[in-house]
């Protein structure tokens, strides 16, 4: 079990970092200079800290007041960097022996004997003679993690390993740092630009924004229910509208520039008042004309102004009213599998389960939706 308070002063922002996790993997996404990387670092003992308080399996390995900071040599802590980091002079089977024996003092055929047995466990024993040079980048990082997971840690960060690695090979390595985790049942950190990468392989998903942490959940709750105007952002739920939510004789509703939309979850905003709502392009969907009126669903009708083909799913882009709405479908999802002509009139509608309130940020954006 790791708890961590991290507080810690930087050029543009504040890391300011509360977190507790169990023996389960959890993803930390956010923009370029959130502090992800340095939250990690700060874990391991790399980078320092200016207070705070990181307990790990019941041992405290650092805390500001009471002067305790553990080195990085001791803390049992994995740590995998963006690159693989391996020796390029040693062969696959000493990279991930060489902590064994220079760090835990092993020596060199028990060392090497452990190292072979973590390689086996990534798939990798076939290689263990080969260099660094000659193995491809899949497989370099299949050898980080098992030099990592080689010095049985209590904690494993890794720190976007799979980034610079082609889609199947990153869904592989992600399918495989699952099993390890399962395995080994220690808390796992790791770092992603990519959302459906962490919503995929990590149970619950934190979110850095400016060195804060803004929402920590699922990643369904994540994509769904965002916390903030920036994290809505962050997860693409691009269709974010003023509103005003008002209490009437049949219920609560929010008042917006595509209508009145019954409400059915509150989200963040309880009582009377200005909000934003946030319904996900996914949400949507393109009824016939002719659809039978679904109490459960909003329904509003516009304009087809732009559809963009994406392989999979269309891109359409509906003008209703001042507003501009996203909607992303598969092929011949809905309507009978048609795409009405540019200009043509078209009925959306999305469930009110999907519609999301965010709390009014402090400067009211323009009316309509976010480009």
């Amino acid at each position: 079990m790791l708890h961590c308070i991290l507080r810690r002063g930087l050029d543009r922002i504040t890391l300011q970092v509360s977190l507790d996790v169990g023996p389960e993997i959890v993803a930390i996404v956010g923009p370029s200079g959130s502090g992800k990387s340095m939250t990690l670092k700060s874990l391991a003992g790399i980078e320092p800290l200016d207070a705070g308080r990181i307990v790990l399996d019941h041992q405290v390995l650092f805390d500001s007041t009471q002067r305790v900071n553990l080195p990085p040599q001791v803390r049992r802590v994995g740590y995998v960097p963006q690159q693989a980091a391996l020796f390029p002079h040693l062969s696959v089977l000493d990279n991930v022996a060489f902590p064994l024996r220079f760090g835990q003092g092993l020596s060199r055929s028990a060392a090497r004997r452990q190292a072979l047995e973590f390689l086996a466990r990534v798939n990798l024993a076939e290689v263990a003679d080969a260099r660094p040079a000659h193995i491809s980048g899949g497989q370099q990082q299949r050898v980080a993690l098992a030099r990592a997971l080689a010095t049985r840690p209590r904690l494993l960060l890794l720190d976007e390993p799979f980034g610079a690695l082609d889609p199947p090979v990153r869904a592989e390595l992600g399918e495989a740092l699952r099993q390890l985790q399962a395995q080994e049942q220690i808390p796992v950190l790791f770092v992603t630009h990519d959302l459906q990468e962490a919503a995929t392989l990590a149970s619950q998903v934190a979110v850095l924004i400016d060195g804060a942490l803004r929402q920590v959940g699922s990643g369904r709750e994540v994509l769904t229910r965002p916390a903030d105007r920036d994290v809505a952002l962050l997860t693409r739920a691009r269709n974010i509208l003023p509103g005003e939510v008002r209490t009437t004789g049949d219920g609560a509703c929010v008042r917006t520039p595509i209508g009145d939309i019954p409400l059915r979850s509150s989200g963040a905003v309880v009582g009377c008042g200005r909000a934003e709502v946030v319904i996900r392009p996914e949400a949507w969907r393109l009824d016939a004309p002719e659809a039978r009126f679904d109490l459960e669903r909003f329904t509003c009708s516009g304009t087809l102004l732009e559809v963009r083909d994406h392989g999979l799913s269309l891109l359409l882009r509906v003008v209703v009213g001042e507003a501009v709405l996203e909607v992303i479908r598969p092929h011949g999802a809905d309507a009978g599998g048609v795409v009405p002509p540019l200009g043509a009139p078209v009925v959306l509608s999305a469930a009110l389960d999907d519609v999301h309130l965010l709390p009014v940020p402090a400067v009211q954006p323009a009316s309509g939706v976010t480009p």
